[in-house]
């Protein structure tokens, strides 16, 4: 048996069927970034150190998005080995959580990510500092939005106007020119 690691916002807690878990916490907590605030942070792994990083892309997004929020650790002894790369890091999906899996600790995501940084575990690049890898023009969040809206309508755009309006026409640019299609539903 081995030890992963997961986390839900508290307000998620309730609707939590099945999960990605991880090696470490901070691995769970990225990957609970990455899934509820795609527009607002980059997440990955800087490859010279192997240290995590998250990267503003909008101003002050871990004091506006992430400060006030409560987040629940838990973790789980699981018979299953890691196997799959999930986004950038190694973890494994459970379907369906162990009935009382063991709630470690409840904290605040801000303080969490703050201690994480002074420990250098993380680093966090604010806005508009950028690392390696992450484009200084934001084609990325373009391309995001382009496939999102062929997988899952123009609804999916509501975030990249809201969060980076800016982008908008490049995106709605980019949706007319028919880039991405392949990956429509």
């Amino acid at each position: 048996m081995r030890t992963y690691y997961g986390c839900c916002l508290d307000a998620d807690q309730e609707n939590v069927d099945d999960c990605l878990c991880y090696n470490s916490e901070l691995e769970s907590v990225l990957s609970l970034i990455y899934r509820h605030y795609d527009y607002s942070f980059s997440i990955g792994r800087d490859a010279g150190s192997d240290i995590y990083y998250l990267c503003e892309r909008i101003d002050n997004a871990t004091e506006k998005e992430l400060n006030g929020l409560t987040v629940t650790f838990f973790q789980l002894e699981h018979n299953k080995t890691i196997t799959s790369k999930l986004n950038w890091m190694e973890g494994i999906y459970i379907k369906t959580l162990p009935e009382k899996s063991n709630q470690v600790k409840k904290m605040s995501l801000y303080d969490y990510l703050m201690t994480s940084a002074q420990a250098k575990s993380l680093v966090i690049f604010r806005f508009p500092q950028k690392p390696l890898g992450i484009p200084q023009d934001d084609h990325d969040l373009v391309e995001r939005a382009i496939i999102q809206h062929h997988m899952y309508g123009p609804s999916a755009l509501t975030k990249i106007a809201s969060y980076h309006p800016d982008l908008y026409d490049k995106v709605m640019q980019g949706v007319q020119a028919g880039l991405y299609q392949e990956y429509g539903i």
